[in-house]
């Protein structure tokens, strides 16, 4: 297993608009591809047997706030995924800056798994933004977790 930070920005974009599905899950009604900046972001990539599985985005969001978004393409989705993102978050923790308190994440509601999935990582919900993402013609809420850092 390996953790490493990616900075080939072409590599980011392929495997987030390469896969239908991935763009699906992450995009609204108005992603634009050409509004996507990549270089805005820290992303961190897991590795397993020297084959590239997921990848974490985090931005600052303020002073002493991260977001992260994890992006785990459905072939290596299951049973593992619950490790990968655990690494990768307890990588964030160890390597951020010490003033960074907490790590947040906003999930549409319609993404039940995922918001689970970010509660079993130790994300618990602090709010809901009401109709603030629209899918498919459809307004819905976002769902926002936090996270304490641990040091």
């Amino acid at each position: 297993m390996c953790v490493k930070i990616i900075t080939d920005m072409e590599f980011i974009e392929q495997f987030i608009f390469g896969d239908p599905e991935m763009v699906d899950r992450l995009s609204d009604d108005y992603t634009d591809h050409n509004q996507f900046f990549p270089q805005f972001q820290m992303w961190v990539g897991f590795y397993e047997d020297n084959v590239f599985k997921a990848i974490l985005s985090v931005e600052k969001v303020s002073s002493v706030v991260l977001k992260v978004h994890i992006h785990i393409p459905n072939i290596h989705r299951g049973e593992r995924s619950f490790h990968m993102a655990n690494v990768l978050l307890k990588w964030v923790e160890k390597h951020s800056d010490s003033r960074y308190v907490k790590i947040n994440a906003e999930i549409p509601e319609y993404h039940k798994d995922v918001i689970r999935f970010a509660e079993k990582n130790g994300f618990k919900i602090f709010g809901v933004d009401e109709k603030s993402h629209m899918k498919n013609g459809k307004l819905h809420s976002r769902v926002f977790l936090t996270k304490p850092i641990k040091r």
